[in-house]
């Protein structure tokens, strides 16, 4: 039997899977390979081509999933009427054959996630960050930075920032230095850390938090809210209204550039350092040149967002993203700042994250989902439901990363089905996104806004630019 003769149906039952949740999907895309690569190594076994529909595990992850019974069934898995079992017939090559398809189809995954590793931390997730080593870093509220390796291990707690007098501290976002540099951090102490990875140095940089041409004295202006790095370039945004950028490796003074229009809330380094865009919380995004001399060296400006507070900003698909406090995902040109569309997320809640990739925009908040779409076009791809609200994201490669709320830690997922955990630790995270999973089951899908009618809604509805 040749490959291609099932892929069309096969192509059908993995859209009927996609219907379920993510993690439905996941546990039973996991089952459901493990028993066709049996089948495929021992096709003359019995046990291996027969399915008890009785146990708990087949009637739960199986039988009472969408588009699982069709799929077995591509792999000439059936039922007689009056039997208990779902049995592979046929000759032994032709059953191999098709269990090998079918399970190389599911193996090719459809983008969903599962659980690839629990980050446990004892307060909110505000920053994550992953590289292309494996390696995974964290900061929370509770002041410390953690280095994690790529199974969710944790190598090394960072500790430096410090509670402010008369204020909260916290650590409000991180980044890695590509080929095992140091890892970044910025706080609501006002200091950029910048770690040596086995914790035996560590950098400090302080900058933030003055007035900048002749601009009032702002509440908490030290708050170093975003830090972004590209090669030896590193940024960082605040709540005084400035960019600095700082050069790390020789410990030279950093330059300042400003004022921006509200509170830094987003940094999103473009074509390789020529450029970097800058959320604000009033919705301006600005684009300007950090090779510039100090002040502003804006390449372009849009209001186009103006009338929400812009929750951060990052590269995607060769252009600008943003999510916002009005529940909307937005793209910009990179070259002209013009803006190209929008969409809905599904939910009025408030989103707090924003993370891309050469093909995708995800976004988060409050509703405790991950929505990822499709760049440029905004296309709903999935969505991913989380313990808790999402406070931070990160994506590279197969791997997606969740800061969460409170005591919730964060969550390392990933589209690799090799990648994904079984067992009670992904059954419990499971368990504990089922609130978010009914909101998912609720939401309608909304159209794709093109042009200026994925403008804000209102320029006198900006609010809460200081959003930390």
């Amino acid at each position: 039997m040749m490959d291609t003769e099932i892929l069309k149906p096969v192509d059908a039952a993995l859209k009927l899977l996609e219907s379920n949740d993510a993690a439905t999907q996941a546990g039973t895309r996991r089952l459901l390979i493990k028993a066709l690569r049996n089948v495929e190594r021992e096709p003359s076994n019995e046990k291996f081509r027969r399915l008890r529909t009785s146990n708990k595990t087949i009637d739960a992850k199986i039988m009472n999933v969408r588009g699982a019974p069709q799929l077995l069934a591509c792999a000439g898995f059936f039922q007689k009427k009056g039997s208990e079992f779902l049995e592979a017939t046929g000759a032994d090559a032709d059953v191999a054959a098709s269990a090998k398809a079918v399970a190389d189809a599911l193996e090719k995954g459809d983008g969903s996630y599962g659980v690839a590793a629990l980050l446990p931390h004892p307060a909110c997730v505000r920053g994550v960050a992953l590289d292309a080593d494996g390696f995974a870093a964290t900061g929370a509220l509770d002041n410390v930075v953690r280095l994690w390796n790529g199974q969710g291990n944790l190598l090394q707690e960072l500790r430096g920032h410090e509670k402010p007098a008369r204020a909260d501290g916290g650590v409000l976002a991180v980044a890695l230095m590509a080929g095992g540099g140091r890892v970044l951090s910025g706080a609501r102490d006002g200091r950029l850390l910048a770690f040596l990875r086995d914790a035996t140095a560590a950098n400090c940089y302080v900058g933030h938090g003055e007035p900048m041409a002749n601009q009032p004295t702002l509440t908490n202006a030290q708050n170093v809210s975003c830090v972004a790095c590209d090669g030896d370039l590193v940024l960082t945004g605040s709540w005084d209204r400035t960019v600095i950028k700082w050069s790390v490796e020789v410990d030279a003074p950093g330059v300042r550039y400003g004022p921006f229009t509200q509170s830094i809330t987003g940094l999103a380094i473009l074509e390789q350092g020529a450029k970097c865009a800058v959320a604000a919380g009033d919705g301006v995004l600005t684009c300007f040149d950090p090779r510039a001399a100090p002040g502003r060296a804006d390449v372009w400006v849009s209001n186009d967002a103006r009338g929400t507070t812009l929750r951060g900003c990052c590269a995607a698909a060769g252009c600008v993203g943003t999510a916002s406090n009005d529940a909307m995902v937005r793209l910009f040109a990179a070259d002209t700042g013009a803006l190209l569309r929008g969409a809905k997320v599904g939910s009025d809640g408030y989103l707090y994250a924003v993370a891309g990739s050469s093909d995708a925009l995800y976004v988060a908040g409050d509703d405790a989902v991950v929505s990822k779409f499709k760049a440029p076009s905004l296309e709903l791809a999935l969505r991913v439901p989380q313990p808790a609200a999402v406070w931070s994201l990160a994506v590279w490669g197969p791997r997606l990363l969740c800061g969460l709320d409170d005591h919730h830690g964060a969550i390392l997922w990933s589209s690799d089905p090799a990648d994904a955990l079984g067992g009670p630790v992904s059954t419990s995270i499971a368990a504990s996104c089922h609130a978010a999973a009914s909101t998912i089951a609720a939401m309608a899908s909304s159209p794709v806004l093109e042009g200026a009618a994925a403008r804000a809604a209102s320029a006198d509805a900006a609010a809460g630019g200081e959003v930390s």
